[in-house]
């Protein structure tokens, strides 16, 4: 039988209550009522703090990942609006050339936008492929993106076939 933190706190409020009822007939001489209560309002508290925890986690790698899905989305429109803009350019599509926007994990997602963004540079670092979508945007993204999946470790590591997005590759 699996023994889950709920089945342990579930037996050790019934032994307590037991002790307590019987506790003018019989003394248990291995834990008194205050040890059990003590106990009790501790391991309470630890789950309290782990479960504060694990919301804490839950909301830094979801704001992880919608940086890391506005990066890909970015990544994607200015690729695709960058081979369109200079398609007559043989020079500029040069640069273009070999790069890709088809990440999953988040290594690839950062990858590919830092590629995006030096070419970017190369190309035409005052064009944007809309208002919203910039250079200077796009590289604070990716910055930001990269250093909270570097200082939350938690974070960023993500298993093998698992895509940026929560689902498999």
């Amino acid at each position: 039988m699996g023994m889950t933190i709920g089945y342990v706190m579930e037996r050790a409020i019934v032994t307590r209550d037991a002790q307590a009822l019987v506790q003018g007939t019989w003394h248990w001489e291995q834990r008194t009522l205050d040890e059990w209560a003590m106990d009790i309002r501790v391991v309470n508290r630890q789950i309290r703090l782990k479960s504060t925890r694990e919301g804490e986690l839950a909301r830094k790698r979801a704001l992880l990942d919608a940086a890391l899905a506005d990066l890909h989305d970015r990544t994607v429109q200015g690729l695709a609006l960058a081979r369109v803009r200079f398609r007559s350019d043989a020079v500029k599509l040069g640069v273009l050339q070999g790069l890709s926007a088809d990440g999953t994990t988040r290594e690839e997602i950062l990858e590919q936008a830092l590629e995006w963004e030096a070419a970017w540079r190369r190309l035409e670092p005052s064009w944007s492929p809309t208002p919203d979508n910039t250079l200077e945007l796009l590289k604070a993204l990716r910055i930001y993106s990269r250093t909270m999946a570097v200082l939350s470790p938690e974070l960023g590591g993500q298993a093998r076939g698992q895509s940026a997005r929560g689902g498999p590759r």
